[in-house]
């Protein structure tokens, strides 16, 4: 009773300070590519609090709400929000929402509560996409390694290759890697995806990191397969035929195959966990 009040009036402030920010994940989330997974990532979220509010503990109830530092958390939020509007840097506003949110938590639980739900508090990270300076500083390295291995596959299988680039050349079709072909579009969510379940079935803190590291390589492999394959067709079927609904296809075959990979990783890291609690 003596945070519900403090709570009701700052509800509306907390709305206004971050509507910027949720309108603009709202109006991304059909147009740009980049924020495709969001609803995941939100979705996961809200469903391991829900899992966390309701799983029995034998713990007694937190009673240790530290109401100094919970405003305290909050109005670090706030400012960090309210710097990334004045300064254009967008993704420092969109960081703020998580680190207020977790202040919401302690003034209202304390940091007993508060420490049950730092996974999807900050798993919320996951929803916005890597700021655009960070962005392209990844893509070009991952566009070159996608365009060079897929251009040695090629050459090895029997096809002319030229590559100029990121662009290849296949006996006479042209075939662009971009930021989508290189696997940067879907390591988002597939990162996102990788950290839960690894946090979900997993109870060895190293085999939730290996889980999450080794899931960028096989990012990136399942990419150059795409992208073979796509010189593969256009060369056999014309440009035409690796463009359109096929080549979106791949995309959604890439995403299973490395959902595929995923699952059979953690499936092998349970198996260790059990012959190491047996």
């Amino acid at each position: 009773m003596t945070t519900a009040m403090p709570l009701l009036i700052l509800a509306p402030f907390l709305a206004f300070a971050y509507y910027p920010v949720l309108l603009d994940l709202a109006a991304n989330v059909m147009a740009n590519d980049l924020y495709r997974h969001a609803p995941l990532v939100a979705g996961i979220s809200a469903y391991t609090a829900w899992q966390t509010a309701t799983a029995k503990s034998s713990e007694k109830a937190a009673e240790d709400a530290i109401t100094s530092s919970g405003p305290g958390i909050m109005i670090a939020g706030l400012f960090l929000n309210l710097a990334g509007q004045v300064l254009g840097v967008f993704y420092l506003s969109q960081l703020s929402l998580v680190l207020t949110i977790y202040g919401v938590v302690v003034f209202v639980g304390g940091y007993k509560t508060a420490r049950k739900y730092i996974f999807p508090i900050f798993f919320l990270v996951f929803a916005y996409p890597l700021p655009g300076k960070l962005y392209y500083e990844l893509a070009f390295p991952l566009k070159l390694i996608v365009s060079k291995v897929s251009a040695v596959i090629l050459d090895v299988v029997g096809f002319d290759v030229v590559r100029k680039g990121n662009i290849l050349h296949v006996s006479g079709s042209i075939i662009g890697v971009n930021d989508a072909c290189s696997g940067l579009n879907s390591l988002m969510a597939i990162m996102s995806l990788s950290l839960f379940y690894g946090w979900y079935i997993l109870k060895n803190n190293l085999f939730r990191t290996l889980t999450f590291i080794f899931m960028i390589p096989a990012i990136v492999g399942a990419n150059i397969i795409r992208v073979a394959l796509t010189g593969i067709l256009a060369v056999k079927f014309g440009s035409e035929a690796a463009e359109g609904t096929l080549h979106s296809a791949l995309g959604f075959a890439v995403f299973a195959i490395s959902v595929g990979v995923l699952m059979l990783m953690v499936k092998f890291f349970s198996h260790v966990e059990s012959k190491k609690g047996a």
